[in-house]
C-alpha cells in the first residue's frame, strides 16, 4: 500500500448519528487491504466509535465540535506509514 484517501459523502453528523467515510487505497487492489481508524482528539474519542468498514457511530451524549478522524492502512513497508485524514463535524441534537 502505497497511499490512502478518505472521503464522507457528509462531514457534518449529528449526535446520536453516524455517518460512513470510504477509503480508497493505492494500488486500487492491494494484497492487504486492512484499515485501522482511530479519533485524534481524546475528548471525542471516548464517544465516537469507528467500524472496519468506516462506519463513524456518535453518542448521544458527544460534546459538539471539530474531530479529525485518521485512517491508517496497513500493508505499506516496514520504513512508511501511510495515513490519512478527514475533518468531522459533530453537532448537538
Amino acid at each position: 500500500v502505497t497511499g490512502i484517501s478518505l472521503e464522507a459523502q457528509n462531514t457534518t453528523v449529528q449526535a446520536g448519528r453516524s455517518v460512513k467515510i470510504k477509503a480508497a487505497l493505492t494500488p486500487e487492489k492491494p494484497s492487504d487491504r486492512k484499515i485501522s481508524w482511530e479519533v485524534k482528539e481524546p475528548e471525542f474519542a471516548e464517544f465516537v466509535k469507528i467500524s472496519n468498514e468506516g462506519v463513524v457511530n456518535v453518542q448521544a451524549k458527544c460534546p459538539s465540535g471539530k474531530m479529525t478522524v485518521i485512517a491508517k492502512a496497513e500493508g505499506a513497508l516496514p520504513d512508511q506509514e501511510v495515513k490519512a485524514e478527514i475533518i468531522i463535524e459533530i453537532t448537538g441534537k
